[in-house]
């Protein structure tokens, strides 16, 4: 059993077990009923984590507003949980430091006191991930054309467009990016939601973000499990480019796109670093890439190479480092999300879970997210839009390179 595999198990488990936890708790407040007209309580709470194996399936069958709902409820009730198991040990915490001091507060009270601050939290958290952040991040590049000195990038990841963050949140994000004015916008995958009914509905939101030199896309995971073809469709309306194996340059500076792989293997994708595939060397290059991890990942198959990007992360980025990439752009860890994700989030991507990280001449930038999946909560960490700018690095030029170099002939 892959690693991925025994995490994911492992976490399933610990859901069941707090779900039966909580339906423990339910049944102690039901004053009055016998041990036989609890049980069904304690049942239906442990069958509550299989709900969003129903509703994926169910959406995959039929596609529609009744998996949708489904889903919202599930995602909101497992925010709820998480923060009920959280609230529940610190009040227990609190009991027994209070039994010991001589004063033992009822059970009862225990778990309502609980339970109204996990209903706290969750509404906290809900209006957090509603509204991204503006971060600024400065990256430097070598020999960066002096056409790119004052301009701006955007650079958005894991929307997660669908039931939860709908028209009304796509609305607010495009007037938010279009008032930066940026030059160029990136948006490294996981666009839509796993369970997006039509992604053409998005479509004419989409086409309203507006940059001097256009929004650039590659495809994430979730993409292709929504189907890459409705995904491309829906972009090809909205006038979004999709690198995908694709190397687009603006006024000097390279960007290339890698898609999540989908069932076929990475020889059978275009390859950007080919003879024939466009990738300068002695060209600067920003490298989109859904995950924080190397483009030259192993050729498992897809179920396994998900589990592997998410568990067992390859963060040496050994081959775009060789190939000469200067900057790698990814989003898919959501910076943990929320509390107490993040933790192990940060176990297994260590410092690449989100942030600006250097190299030598390479740096890689993962965004925290735009959006939620999952549980629509943030607590701990905030959805952001990167403005990023490229400032010229004081680093030796490359060789090879015969152009304007920070503004600077050679």
């Amino acid at each position: 059993m892959s690693r991925g595999r025994l995490i994911l198990l492992l976490f399933m488990g610990a859901l069941l077990g707090a779900h039966l936890a909580i339906g423990l708790c339910a049944a102690r407040l039901m004053v009055g009923r016998d041990a036989f007209a609890r049980f069904p309580l304690v049942l239906g709470f442990v069958l509550l984590p299989f709900t969003f194996r129903v509703a994926w399936a169910w959406n995959r069958r039929r596609p529609g507003i009744g998996p949708s709902i489904l889903h919202v409820c599930h995602s909101l009730w497992l925010a709820f949980v998480i923060h009920l198991v959280m609230a529940l040990a610190i009040a227990f915490l609190f009991g027994a430091v209070a039994a010991a001091a001589g004063r033992t507060p009822g059970v009862e009270s225990l778990i309502r006191t609980a339970a109204a601050l996990a209903l706290a939290l969750t509404a906290l958290g809900f209006v957090n991930a509603r509204y991204p952040r503006v971060k600024n991040v400065s990256i430097p590049v070598r020999d960066l054309p002096a056409a790119w000195a004052d301009r701006t990038l955007v650079h958005l990841s894991d929307v997660h467009l669908g039931p939860i963050q709908g028209r009304r949140f796509l609305r607010r994000l495009v007037k938010k990016v279009n008032r930066l004015d940026p030059d160029v916008i990136v948006i490294t995958g996981d666009l839509f939601d796993i369970f997006v009914r039509d992604p053409e509905r998005f479509a004419a939101g989409l086409a309203r973000f507006r940059s001097r030199h256009g929004v650039y896309f590659v495809i994430g995971n979730i993409e292709v499990h929504v189907g890459v073809d409705k995904v491309l469709q829906a972009l090809s309306r909205s006038g979004i480019l999709v690198l995908d194996g694709r190397v687009v340059d603006i006024d000097g500076l390279q960007f290339l796109g890698v898609g999540y792989p989908a069932k076929h293997s990475r020889e059978e994708q275009s390859d950007p670093f080919g003879p024939n595939g466009g990738y300068r060397r002695d060209v600067p290059c920003v490298l989109l890439y859904h995950t924080p991890t190397g483009v030259d990942g192993p050729r498992e198959d897809l179920s396994t190479r998900h589990l592997n990007a998410l568990f067992s992360p390859r963060t040496d980025f050994s081959f775009a480092r060789e190939a000469g990439v200067d900057v790698q752009l990814s989003g898919h860890t959501h910076g943990g999300q929320t509390f107490p994700f993040m933790l192990l989030t940060r176990r297994l991507f260590g410092k690449f879970a989100g942030g600006l990280h250097r190299m030598g001449d390479f740096s890689v930038y993962v965004s925290a997210g735009t959006g939620t999946w999952g549980p629509p909560v943030r607590l701990g960490t905030t959805p952001e839009i990167a403005v990023i700018r490229l400032v010229c690095s004081s680093r030796a030029p490359r060789s090879f390179s015969v152009r304007t170099v920070c503004g600077v002939s050679p």
